[in-house]
């Protein structure tokens, strides 16, 4: 063929037509070349021959010799054909709709009729300039059809995101009879886009196993395409390692899916393995394995890569060498990464927009804008890409006046109205907190799309005004626009607590109306919704009926079973996810290790711990600091401090996790020297860091230590940070100091939620159950809304005081607030109405809770226990058990104390022994204390001695106190003697140790033994705590101590008293004067005991309180023996229920008889 002489014609009539039609001359080399393969036969076949006629030769060139000449005069139909491709050729390679329409329209016109070759062309013209409606016409129009029609017009809308269109002609080619091709299968792969279409990508596989294209190199490299695309890296890995041979693109393809995971490690096992293979990397693969260094831990591996490219004389390249700068941007090496970038041959604008993106991304804001400053020197014009970049990347208050200065140069440029603009500037001022400027801006947009509602709503969402957002919501489909996936996403995200979860599950019916697909992402974000509202059991449903599930799946639902205190259940998932051939990464670790809260879980950590140094060879500081905190909260500040001294790089956080271990685990001068030493290494603290030393010091002997702390943050200006001042008041607080706490919260120049939560706990912990709330009362005075933590600690207050009608004022907010689903102010609530005396509205709250934990059961079982209702709490703890939830050692603590109370011995001893053996719980000396006390109340005293002399670990001065309590009731004073030693010889000011010792004495007669310990302790500066009961009535606390006189209605409650000891003595109460602790004579002792504070309250509700309601007192120390008898006969002369709260266990009094059966 004479292809000079052809191009020549083309050339010349596509002028004349480009001129008829207004289109620009183009070059024929794409026809020339085209006609190249279509002698050759491979890519149209028969179709793409031009005409039928004689085979034309160029045998030397232009003045060659010719065969045929009379072939050069063809037809002029012939001619215009020729013409028409070389012109719908060019059209393809420019992409431009208009010409292309232009074009065809003038070829119908001119009488040229497509056949199979124009149509095709025609097809893949309007598909490559993006009108697949179009490329669909034409196809419909065509009179007949090849394989190449249909994969062409698949393709379209394969590449388009039609997947289901793609699909169905799929379908309509085979039955029409046209058998697919690898090019069908390749182009059908791509139309599997995302997990949802993961079985489909399957069944594709399969039929191009059946096929036998499986073997080819193409198909291989998009199955693995597909297969990362869909989010299964193993089926990925699977037709990978099925390969062979391999070739770079599919390497790269393999790096790619690595590097969107970030890991470093796979990349470049792989990188080795193809160096091995012989393949020579190319830019693609060095750009993806830069692409995987993510965290300053492979910064040394990035370099390494970098003296590769600059040995290869590639880092000058402007592509490899912005991935160059963005990797060490990303590691934290901004000298290197700037100076790289220096060192690019041709710097454009897109690394310039790169490097600027990364330095903002990763809070270099002053560096970033420093660089955007320079490209108008460097003769680089900024473009909406590198104002796009610029805006999107900033995200905190540093980058607000930034990102306001760029908006003088937006307005400069002329780009103040372009909506895409405008769109990252409501991001970019809602993530840095301007919320107002960003609503401003919005509501002055002549022109919004759909992307503007959502970075609106996001703004909101961020800020969980779920209120405005719904509002948002509502009127974006009120002005006809239909919310998409973003959309939802972002509503989604406003639903974080159980007060939004009628929103939540409103939002999950629109998404279901919507039509929307139920991608992955969608799914995700119900569960995250579900599982943050408290409702695990929907996060389940919605997991479970996921079908194509990802990493991201799989992390929420093992970070909820988490959240709710199922390790074990947690553990079973990363199993499971193993198993469905999907790779755990750094956030499924760390959201399992965040399972492990108690000793319990510590075999389980342990087991990840394996998991994570097994697929790596180099632990990184993230998960590090998850291993950190994991084994802290287990209790094993062993593997916690291994873990820490290996970590390759440690951050402030690695030192602040650790040093707060030291200090919740009493070391404190481990902790102070932690503090210390970071300072030294060149690391400053942080909020976090204050928070956690400040736990170190609120013991007696960190004192001195605690003032340098508290020196050096007064010196650092860090006392003024909200949160730090936080911090200071919990230590002060925790340390019995709330002045030194007030004094803080005083002086603190702004004060959120969180400083009121401080204080109000601070005052009940430290038993001022009244101070807290009147607290309370302030906070709200001041209109900051209360939270759950608010109310766990206001219920936590009523509790210490008592105050089950401001209980019941509190219950009734929190319903109010929506925040009765929480579990934690669940139990909260159920303790306060057990500590309370109100079991019924216990068990009511109880009951009412839709999904209940640990904490909740203990809550209740705790509650029984506390009532001495032994067989009630081990009904709830085997009920608990049905219902799958695994006991912790809180709830033995319970059972233990219930069975103690009861006199239920041998099962204490049963469920004791479980423990370990059953339930995998190492006892703690709170479990082993519990059974001191339940063998020495059932008068085993030598069992309990012989019990507590060989405990494996070291008894402290509460169990000795617990012996010595049981030697008090059985009168064996030679071992009391011994117990109060071993007692003191561990804490010489225990105020409770020498009073007891002096009840001893005192039952027996030995009242020189008393005065000698009253001697004693005022030596030492020990005081006993005073008696105190006291009574609420009609909302107001009243309190009482042993024969005060300071109640305004003194005078009625004395008469009170005097009339029932006269009725008691009339029906048989004979006083018993071994509970007078002073020597003095029989009269003044019996006078003594009627005028005990339990007796003044009981009196006081007596003439205070309805006739048969019940009385309700508390007493801050035991009831007394003669006050126990006393109160069983007020009880049957008064016909009254009363309801006593001592330090150990509640006593219900009713018709003369005791709940606990005097077994006390």
């Amino acid at each position: 063929m004479y292809r000079c002489f052809w191009t020549t014609v083309i050339l010349t009539h596509s002028r004349s037509l480009a001129r008829g039609v207004g289109i620009r001359s183009f070059s024929t080399r794409s026809w020339v070349a085209g006609q190249r393969r279509g002698s050759s036969g491979s890519a149209a076949g028969a179709s793409g021959r031009l005409a039928p006629g004689k085979e034309m030769r160029d045998e030397g060139g232009f003045g060659g010799e010719r065969k045929d000449v009379s072939d050069v005069h063809q037809p002029r139909s012939q001619m215009d054909r020729s013409i028409y491709v070389g012109l719908l050729q060019n059209c393809t390679q420019r992409r431009s709709l208009v010409e292309a329409k232009r074009i065809h329209a003038q070829m119908m016109k001119a009488g040229v009729e497509p056949d199979i070759f124009l149509g095709n062309l025609l097809i893949s013209m309007y598909v490559k300039c993006r009108s697949v409606v179009d490329a669909h016409r034409v196809f419909q129009e065509m009179p007949r059809r090849d394989v190449i029609s249909w994969n062409s017009l698949i393709s379209g809308y394969a590449q388009q995101g039609f997947k289901k269109k793609a699909f169905q002609l799929f379908g309509e080619m085979q039955k029409e009879g046209f058998v697919p091709n690898k090019i069908t299968y390749i182009s059908m792969l791509t139309a599997c886009a995302s997990p949802v279409a993961l079985e489909d990508g399957k069944q594709l596989h399969s039929q191009i196993t059946k096929a036998g294209y499986h073997r080819d190199l193409r198909v291989g490299n998009s199955l693995l395409s597909m297969y990362g695309r869909c989010g299964d890296l193993a089926g990925a890995c699977q037709v990978f390692n099925g390969i062979s041979p391999r070739d770079v693109i599919s390497y790269n393809a393999m790096l790619g899916l690595y590097a969107n995971q970030a890991n470093a490690r796979e990349c470049v096992s792989l990188y080795e393995q193809m160096l091995k293979e012989g393949l020579l990397p190319d830019k693609v693969t060095y750009i993806n394995m830069l692409e995987s260094f993510n965290t300053p831990a492979v910064l040394k591996e990035g370099k390494r890569i970098h003296g590769l490219l600059v040995k290869d004389g590639l880092d000058s390249d402007v592509r490899v060498g912005t991935a160059l700068v963005s990797m060490f941007v990303r590691c934290g090496d901004v000298a290197t990464g700037k100076k790289v970038f220096e060192g690019i041959a041709g710097r454009d604008v897109v690394a310039w927009n790169a490097l600027i993106a990364a330095l903002a991304k990763h809070g270099h804001y002053e560096d970033a804008f420093e660089h955007y400053y320079q490209m108008r020197p460097d003769g680089v014009v900024p473009n909406r890409s590198t104002y796009l970049s610029i805006l999107n990347a900033y995200s905190t208050s540093k980058a607000l006046e930034a990102g306001k200065f760029i908006y003088k140069h937006i307005c400069e440029d002329g780009l103040s109205s372009d909506v895409q603009i405008g769109n990252a500037l409501i991001s970019m001022y809602s993530r840095c907190g301007d919320l107002l400027r960003a609503r401003e801006f919005f509501d002055s947009m002549p022109k919004k799309d759909l992307i503007s509602w959502n970075a609106i709503i996001a703004g909101y969402a961020r800020r969980e005004d779920r209120g405005e957002a719904m509002n948002l919501y509502r009127k974006m489909q009120s002005e006809g626009v239909k919310p998409g996936r973003v959309t939802f996403l972002h509503l989604l995200s406003a639903c974080a607590n159980a007060t939004t979860l009628a929103e939540g599950k409103g939002i999950h019916q629109d998404i279901l109306r919507s039509g929307i697909e139920a991608s992955a992402p969608i799914a995700n974000a119900l569960m995250s919704m579900y599982r943050r509202c408290g409702n695990l059991s929907e996060a389940q449903k919605v997991f479970e009926g996921m079908q194509a599930r990802d990493v991201i799946s799989w992390n929420s639902i093992i970070a909820g079973h988490g959240q709710h205190g199922s390790c074990e259940t947690a553990f079973k998932l990363f199993l499971e996810m193993q198993n469905e051939g999907l790779k755990p990464d750094d956030i499924t670790f760390v959201s399992v290790l965040s399972s492990c809260k108690n000793p319990q879980a510590l075999d389980v950590g342990k087991q990840i711990h394996k998991y994570i140094t097994d697929s790596r060879s180099q632990l990184d500081v993230n998960l590090g600091n998850a291993l950190i905190t994991m084994y802290i909260r287990c209790g094993s500040l062993e593997d916690a401090s291994q873990v820490f001294h290996n970590l390759p790089h440690r951050d402030v956080m690695s030192w602040t996790a650790m040093i707060g271990g030291f200090a919740e685990h009493g070391e404190e001068s481990k902790a102070f020297d932690l503090f210390w030493q970071m300072q030294d290494v060149g690391l400053r603290p942080v909020k976090a860091t204050f928070s956690s030393i400040l736990k170190a010091c609120t013991s007696s002997a960190a004192l001195e230590e605690g003032k340098k702390v508290v020196a050096y943050i007064l010196k650092s200006g860090y006392e003024l940070d909200t949160g730090v001042g936080n911090a200071l008041i919990s230590m002060y607080a925790k340390s019995g100091s709330m002045t030194d706490a007030c004094l803080v919260f005083d002086n603190m120049p702004t004060r959120d939620v969180v400083s009121w939560n401080k204080m109000i706990a601070g005052y009940s912990q430290n038993g001022l159950g009244e101070a807290a709330l009147k607290f309370a009362r302030q906070m709200e005075e001041q209109n900051v809304a209360p939270n759950k933590f608010t109310f766990v600690s206001l219920l936590n207050a009523c509790s210490t005081c008592s105050a089950l009608e401001e209980g019941k004022r509190v219950h009734a907010e929190v319903v109010k607030r929506k925040s009765d689903g929480d579990v934690h102010v669940g139990a909260a609530l159920i303790s306060m109405y057990a500590k309370c005396g109100s079991l019924e509205d216990a068990k009511e709250v109880f009951d009412n809770i839709t999904e209940k934990n640990v904490v909740t059961w203990n809550a209740m079982i705790n509650g029984y226990a506390q009532h001495g209702l032994a067989l009630k709490a081990l009904d709830f703890f085997n009920r608990m058990e049905k219902e799958g939830i695994k006991p912790d050692g809180s709830t033995f603590t319970s059972v233990l104390s219930a069975c103690n109370h009861a006199g239920l011995v041998d099962e204490g001893l049963q469920k004791f022994s479980s423990m370990e053996s059953q339930y995998g719980i190492t006892p703690t000396i709170e479990h082993y204390g519990c059974l001191v006390g339940l063998l020495g109340r059932a008068g085993r005293l030598k069992e309990a001695e012989t019990f507590i002399n060989q405990m494996p670990c070291a008894p402290d001065a509460a169990v000795w106190e617990t012996l010595l309590g049981a030697c008090r009731i059985h009168g064996d004073v030679q071992l009391a003697e011994h117990a109060a030693a071993m007692a003191l010889k561990l804490n010489a000011r225990s105020a409770a140790v020498y009073v007891l010792l002096s009840n001893v004495y005192a039952a027996v007669g030995r009242w020189e033994d008393v005065a000698k310990i009253r001697r004693v302790m005022e030596g030492r500066g020990v005081k006993k705590q005073p008696g105190r009961s006291w009574i609420e009535v009609n909302n107001t606390i009243h309190e009482f101590v042993a024969d005060d006189r300071s109640h305004p209605e003194t005078e009625n409650i004395y008469a009170e008293l005097r009339r029932l000891s006269t009725q008691m003595q009339e029906a048989g109460h004979d006083p018993d004067t071994q509970f007078v602790l002073h020597e003095m004579g029989k009269a003044h002792q019996e006078a003594s005991l009627c005028l005990h504070s339990e007796r003044l309250a009981i009196s006081y509700g007596l003439i205070s309180t309805p006739p048969g309601t019940p009385i309700r007192i508390f007493k801050n120390l035991r009831i007394c023996g003669d006050c126990h008898t006393a109160s069983k006969f007020i009880s049957k002369l008064a016909d009254r229920e009363i309801i006593a709260r001592d330090s150990n266990r509640f006593h219900r009094f009713q018709n003369g008889k005791c709940s606990c059966e005097d077994y006390w």
